[in-house]
């Protein structure tokens, strides 16, 4: 996170000299028709033969989560009627990871229309002269590929023993997605579930990490991900007054985290899919991840509804991932 250095408090921000620094983003104007964000509902699932890169408009699993501080949780929520401010820089595309078959580039050009509509549906606009922003936000997106595991050799050569056996940099990679796609909690559970396994050692039904996975299929479906390449997309709100002060504190105030499987869609055709769906969260804290199973059109439409909500912090009573029990809270299960 590059330092920024403001000439002020207002609506204007002069960033410091540094190759580093993030660049202004959103500069236009929010669209007379924008109307407030809604839960999003999961869409009901149907079964495919076909790989998702061979289906016309597949289904798609998407991940949200927003992480509040301190200092967010004594702001009031964002409301539609009484929007909060801001000004806004990008990062820019931020891929980690290896990459398979060149870069999926996205410029901000393509994102900046479609993250001014999701952020002033839920609440949030850019400031100008009659509103001065009270906070700054960052975004930042691309691809995080995992690292070939499989590839890892021991001292004498040989492959390594199984998908989850991971060395230093792989473990790296491993937890740098964990934090993404499923925060601080998730990643640390995580990190303990393979802990536990290298100690324990065994890849079965009973191992520590199979056990962790399997313990609600919300933790199943993050695991899945972890382990798998994404696209994703990060949005931090810092408290302006803060930045611009004497200290230039970088007072973190919110970040929403975005992310969707790579397999077989390009990193455009999900991004609408993820900010429309996600808009709803910005600024609003949440007790743990959720997924919201959406179709997307590949020529860049999505649907919209509301929420189901996956537990994993605690017990649930959805039917496991691919049992094939349909059941209330579990949508992907739903066959025809």
């Amino acid at each position: 996170m590059a330092a920024l250095l403001f000439a002020g408090v207002g609506t204007r921000a002069q960033p410091a000299s540094s190759p580093e620094i993030a660049t202004p983003a959103i500069t236009m104007p929010v669209p007379d028709d924008i109307t407030p964000a809604k839960k999003p509902q999961s869409s009901k699932w149907t079964f495919s033969f076909l790989p998702v890169a061979f289906q016309k408009n597949p289904l798609l699993d998407f991940t949200v989560l927003t992480e509040m501080t301190d200092y967010g949780r004594k702001l009031p929520p964002p409301s539609f009627k009484r929007p909060v401010y801001y000004m806004s820089f990008s990062n820019g595309q931020q891929d980690k990871g290896p990459g398979y078959g060149g870069k999926n580039a996205m410029a901000f050009e393509q994102l900046d229309k479609r993250l001014l509509q999701a952020l002033a549906s839920a609440g949030y606009r850019p400031s100008d002269k009659e509103h001065p922003a009270t906070q700054v936000l960052i975004f930042t997106w691309g691809e995080h590929n995992r690292v070939d595991m499989l590839t890892n050799t021991d001292e004498d050569g040989t492959t390594a023993k199984n998908r989850y056996g991971v060395d230093s940099s792989n473990f790296d990679n491993l937890m740098s997605r964990a934090h993404l796609v499923g925060g601080k909690q998730f990643a640390e559970e995580l990190a303990q579930a393979l802990k536990d396994q290298a100690l324990m050692g065994g890849t079965g039904i009973h191992s520590p990490l199979e056990r962790f996975k399997e313990r609600n299929t919300l933790t199943s479906s993050l695991v899945d991900q972890v382990f798998d390449d994404c696209y994703y997309v990060v949005v931090s709100a810092y408290d302006l007054l803060a930045l611009a002060g004497p200290l230039r504190e970088k007072r973190l105030l919110w970040r929403t985290r975005m992310s969707t499987a790579a397999q077989g869609v390009s990193l455009e055709q999900t991004m609408p899919g993820m900010l429309e769906n996600g808009a709803y969260y910005f600024g609003r804290e949440m007790k743990a991840p959720e997924i919201i199973i959406k179709r997307i059109m590949r020529e860049g439409k999505v649907e919209i509804g509301e929420a189901t909500v996956q537990e994993y912090i605690t017990g649930t009573n959805v039917a496991p991932a691919g049992s094939g029990t349909a059941t209330k809270d579990n949508p992907r299960n739903n066959t025809k």
